[in-house]
This record gives C-alpha cells, sequence and structure tokens, in this order.
C-alpha cells in the first residue's frame, strides 16, 4: 500500500509541475505490474485507477521494477507517504 501511495502522490506531483516525460521505479514487482498490465490488485484498486488516470496527462510515462537494493530513497519516500496518510485518515 505505502509503495502504491508513494507512486500516486510522485505522479500527482509530476502533474502539478507540468512533466511531460516520467519515470516511476519500484521495487514492488506486484504493483508494478499491476499498473503495467492495467489489471488492479482489489485492495489497491483507486489507488491505482488514479495512477492510471494521472498518467495519460504525459507524453511519455514509464514504470520499472528494480531491487529494493537499488531503491532506498523511494523506500523511504513510501513509509513516509503510508505515515502521513494514516494521520490523516485516521
Amino acid at each position: 500500500m505505502a509503495e502504491a501511495l508513494a507512486i500516486r502522490e510522485a505522479i500527482f506531483d509530476a502533474n502539478s509541475r507540468k512533466f511531460s516525460s516520467v519515470l516511476i521505479q519500484s521495487d514492488s514487482l506486484q504493483i508494478i505490474q499491476a499498473i503495467n498490465s492495467g489489471s488492479p490488485l482489489s485492495e489497491l484498486h483507486g489507488v491505482l485507477g488514479d495512477i492510471s488516470k494521472s498518467s495519460v496527462n504525459f507524453s511519455s510515462v514509464s514504470f520499472k521494477f528494480i531491487p529494493r537494493t537499488e531503491n532506498i530513497v523511494a523506500d523511504s519516500l513510501a513509509q513516509q507517504t503510508l505515515s502521513e496518510f494514516v494521520r490523516n485518515t485516521g
């Protein structure tokens, strides 16, 4: 869940900054596969739907899997995003 929320926030932020191209890298193979295949995971349906809808605003957008050892910064952002989400909804 944290990784999907972080990806959604990154897409929203890139849209607000009017980026034309975006590369999202994640160590969550399951989420990257769900985004790329268009087959959302039931527990993340709304979040993945937001990602899909917001992605059409870019001329180029890529979602790629990378191993966790190469993804320390994104993992930290995902944990921070989850903490903020829990604080705001709890």
